[in-house]
């Protein structure tokens, strides 16, 4: 079976404008940047309202965790870590 070949050009989507960022996205690439995220192997929770920022090594933990807390959570997957402040 052949390989179909695309009906774009490259230039084409790299000339169509990207969809402007929701508020709540915006807020968390903020957040995000300001707390200098990096590589890691646990999952990260952070409260979008306090900006606490609490890991977890399972999604399970993180759920049981959230369910008995207020606030806006946002998980970020394994594979990211805080840096910087002399956390790890």
């Amino acid at each position: 079976m052949a390989k179909e070949k695309s009906e774009y050009n490259i230039d084409e989507i790299a000339s169509i404008p990207k969809k402007p960022l929701s508020k709540i996205r915006r807020e968390i690439n903020e957040l995000v940047e300001k707390l200098e995220i990096r590589q890691d192997r646990r999952i990260v929770a952070i409260n979008l309202d306090s900006r606490e920022v609490h890991y977890f090594d399972s999604f399970q933990e993180v759920i049981e965790f959230i369910n008995k807390r207020r606030g806006r959570w946002y998980i970020i997957n394994p594979g990211i870590q805080m840096m910087g402040n002399g956390r790890e």
